[in-house]
């Protein structure tokens, strides 16, 4: 989930870890002696989370930062592979994450909170509509990894319709590119980002880009818990 880490500074840090409910500490994370008392701690302390997947939980620490908690060794794993990929990169559609994170063992990272995209934000920003963005992940994924050469050229077909079709768009061009570079670049399967609750928006040097959420699926971790056997 790819991220570009950042250091806090001690005030910043104080007030991450204080949390939105008072007595709520991230170490006590990662004492507990099982998945589920993680789970329930943070749903005691912090309420409601704003995601909830089949390996993670995400809650909100405060206007600008989440937890991402690992229910199982699957999370752990996507944990992991955020961090990675992350702590090596700075590209603009990848949100931050910070120094609190849980390095060693990845029950848990902290990461940028990132405003939730809509379908209806790519066509304001960028004069996409997401039908199109969602295509052409689900499509680049079935290029790349599917040998069947029918599936191949059909899949080449319809990337190269939208290609075609927003050709002079240079913000969606942007988008589109930013798709192909984390599949090649990462090794991700990138057909997720065909979902909007993926997507997320942020500022970025002065203008507003979209942002992949969840970067944690790369070919390993697929492999090891996904791929049926």
């Amino acid at each position: 989930m790819a991220f570009m880490k950042v250091y806090l500074k001690e005030n910043q840090f104080k007030n991450l870890f204080e949390a939105r409910m008072d007595g709520f500490r991230v170490d006590y994370l990662t004492n507990c002696k099982s998945f589920e008392e993680r789970v329930e701690y943070c749903k005691q302390m912090l309420g409601f989370p704003i995601g909830d997947g089949s390996s993670r939980i995400i809650f909100q620490l405060d206007d600008e930062t989440c937890l991402k908690l690992a229910k199982d060794e699957k999370g752990i794993a996507q944990n992991k592979e955020e961090m990675a990929v992350g702590f090596n990169h700075n590209e603009e559609y990848m949100p931050k994450v910070y120094n609190g994170t849980d390095e060693n063992n990845a029950l848990w990272i902290v990461a940028e909170y990132v405003i939730p995209a809509r379908e209806e934000d790519f066509y304001k920003v960028a004069r996409v509509n997401f039908a199109d963005v969602s295509k052409f992940a689900v499509f680049l994924d079935n290029y790349i990894e599917i040998r069947d050469l029918y599936v191949r050229s059909m899949a080449k077909f319809v990337l190269d319709g939208i290609a075609y079709k927003y050709g002079s768009n240079k913000r969606a061009v942007e988008l589109f590119e930013s798709i192909c570079d984390f599949k090649s670049t990462y090794k991700q399967y990138v057909g997720d980002l065909g979902r909007i609750d993926n997507w997320g928006i942020a500022r970025r040097k002065g203008r507003t880009v979209f942002v992949m959420l969840d970067t944690g699926l790369s070919k390993d971790v697929y492999n090891q818990f996904y791929s049926r056997r």
